[in-house]
């Protein structure tokens, strides 16, 4: 198979307009054509079009935080510290009707404009049309658009990189993430656990959560740094509960 892109060249903006890609398939060829459109201010991709061998037509529209009413507060959030063109929702059709929706919230955690939750559309079979009430200037009034949602994640916390590192899935069960002290890579997980229930030492970290580490400190030669002999791990403010500590 091979894949072509063309290019549109409006402004000093370069946007991708449209690509193909064919296929081969037991002497058949199959085409997806599809074709992108912009917003022309602040040039983020509102939707592309998808158009198959079988006339099949499949769309993705995105909205974002500048078609939204300000005076919803977690658009505020967004305007405030100029992420304009940060997505807050996006639906899918299949021909004209509604396969998927979702929805992002966000809130302000000193000057970052952090994700809340996120929500998806509730359906068992295609919604006919999609619409989101809007106000006079044209601005989205509601926050999630008609139709039942449900909450997919809730993030509680984050690192001060603004990594996720404590959150809620969509059945309720909340998890814990340990990030390295680069913060790009997960270290360890803990399910149905909370950030102040979980604490680590070790390598480049330091202690957190009122976690303390003492003992006889031994200097390292390799990256761990140092070490400790006869060491003893104790929590300042440890909630009742079982506990595993684990190395």
């Amino acid at each position: 198979g091979y894949y072509i892109v063309r290019y549109n060249l409006p402004t000093m903006w370069i946007g991708l307009k449209s690509s193909i890609e064919t296929e081969y398939v037991d002497g058949r060829i199959f085409q997806n054509h599809t074709t992108y459109t912009y917003d022309t201010v602040y040039h983020v991709l509102k939707s592309s079009e998808t158009l198959d061998s079988k006339g099949k037509e499949v769309k993705q529209e995105t909205f974002y935080a500048f078609e939204y009413d300000p005076g919803i507060s977690s658009i505020a959030t967004l305007m405030g510290t100029n992420r304009h063109g940060t997505a807050i929702s996006s639906v899918s059709y299949l021909e004209d009707d509604v396969v998927s929706s979702s929805v992002a919230a966000y809130r302000l955690e000193g000057s970052k404009p952090l994700v809340d939750y996120t929500a998806s559309l509730v359906t068992t079979s295609p919604i006919s049309g999609f619409s989101q009430s809007t106000n006079a200037s044209g601005q989205i009034t509601s926050f999630l658009p008609a139709y039942n949602y449900n909450t997919t994640l809730t993030i509680n916390e984050y690192t001060n990189c603004g990594k996720p590192s404590e959150f809620i899935q969509k059945d309720g069960v909340s998890q814990v993430v340990i990030w390295d002290s680069s913060e790009t890579m997960i270290i360890g997980k803990a399910t149905n656990s909370s950030r102040d229930e979980v604490g680590f030492h070790g390598f480049d970290q330091i202690p957190e959560k009122g976690w303390v580490l003492s003992g006889d400190r031994v200097l390292g030669t390799g990256y761990s740094g140092d070490y400790y002999a006869n060491t003893k791990l104790t929590y300042n403010s440890l909630p009742a509960g079982e506990y595993i500590v684990s190395a």
